[in-house]
């Protein structure tokens, strides 16, 4: 999974351990996954990327989607997507190509 990354972007979460929000959500319906913009982001692009056990959201109430570890991953575990609720101050990914 975390050859999907960038070295730059790996190196910043590692060096920070700064979660920061990727612009994607399934705020209006559960798994449905749609850009700020509101583009559909299909299942097959954004599946691969999840760190491992993600999403784990059944009632959907974890709208937002973070590049981070996952909580208890140490830095040599891969990293990916994690489903969070928004309103944590985090950074944020300007660009990330899928």
């Amino acid at each position: 999974m975390a050859s999907f990354f960038t070295e730059a972007g790996k190196r910043y979460i590692l060096q920070t351990g700064l979660s920061s929000y990727v612009g994607i959500s399934d705020a209006a319906s559960a798994n449905v996954y749609r850009l700020a913009d509101g583009t559909l982001v299909p299942p097959s692009l954004i599946n691969p990327l999840w760190a491992p056990t993600y999403p784990r959201d059944p009632t959907n109430a974890l709208t937002y989607i973070t590049i981070s570890y996952a909580p208890g991953m140490t830095v040599n575990d891969p990293i990916g997507f994690l489903d969070v609720v928004c309103g944590v101050s985090l950074g944020v990914v300007c660009q990330l190509q899928l």
